[in-house]
């Protein structure tokens, strides 16, 4: 309860091994220093999440198994690697279900959509789903153009040349659906390519 009677509000963060460490700790903070209950939702209580940059080591308040949306506000979901991780459970997808059903704000940062594209809330948005995945395709060649630098051997430089070409082959066949879909939505281009195989 607040100093005037009213009730706090609650807002469940979920987190997950890989998560975007400023994604977290940003809104952790901010909504803590709002006068926010936050609380900490894993799939486990009985160990340490570490962010994907190594700066955010935080145990779970509870699991998405044993929480209610009933009892919450509001739900965040952050990004970075963890979301791909929170899709795959079950109880956390119908966490964030129940609580959108119920009508509760539901947030979510970054790659945090993916949860709630398993959750069935965007399921039906074609639009939606194109772009997540051009945008996925398009961080795998980020990632392949990186560890090229790493990597210089020829064996790994020809397979890292050999993913780039499939990424690179699925990237224009999605962007081309998506600019087609967009155009008659009157919705935004996807940003250009970063593959040296599309700009050559």
């Amino acid at each position: 309860m607040t100093a005037n009677g009213a009730k706090t509000k609650r807002v469940a963060l979920l987190i997950e091994n890989g998560v975007e460490d400023s994604e977290f700790q940003v809104p952790y903070n901010a909504l803590k220093q709002a006068g926010f209950d936050v609380v900490v939702l894993g799939s486990r209580t009985n160990e340490k999440y570490l962010g994907k940059q190594g700066k955010l080591a935080m145990q779970a308040d509870g699991t998405t198994t044993e929480a209610m949306p009933a009892d919450f506000d509001a739900v965040l979901i952050p990004g970075g690697m963890a979301p791909d991780m929170m899709r795959t459970n079950p109880n956390t997808v119908q966490f964030v279900r129940e609580a959108f059903e119920q009508g509760k704000i539901v947030a979510a940062v970054c790659h945090g959509p993916q949860v709630l594209i398993k959750a069935s809330m965007q399921g039906t948005d074609e639009t939606f789903l194109l772009r997540s995945t051009l945008g996925d395709l398009q961080t795998g060649i980020v990632d392949i153009n990186n560890l090229r630098v790493k990597f210089t051997d020829p064996v790994t430089t020809a397979i890292l040349t050999e993913i780039e070409s499939d990424l690179s082959k699925c990237e224009q066949a999605v962007a081309k659906l998506y600019r087609d879909r967009a155009s008659s939505q009157e919705i935004k281009a996807p940003k250009p390519s970063t593959s040296p195989a599309l700009n050559s």
